[in-house]
């Protein structure tokens, strides 16, 4: 809970607005936020992931494929 209180109001919105959306064919693991691209790689603070804390940094694998 300690990463949460780092938020901004607005930052703390934008989790509660895809807390509470519905995703019916994905099973999410996290939530990204001030997520950005560096070197074909995702960076960005993770919440409400059952494996890191809140406001953990990460880095992910290299991307590979965009889908919208």
């Amino acid at each position: 809970m300690n990463g949460l209180r780092k938020l901004t109001p607005h930052k703390k919105s934008l989790l509660l607005t895809a807390l509470l959306e519905n995703y019916p064919r994905a099973y999410i693991t996290g939530y990204v936020l001030d997520a950005y691209i560096s070197s074909y790689c995702v960076v960005g603070r993770v919440y409400k992931s059952p494996t890191y804390p809140d406001g953990t940094l990460i880095l992910s694998e290299p991307i590979t494929q965009v889908v919208e």
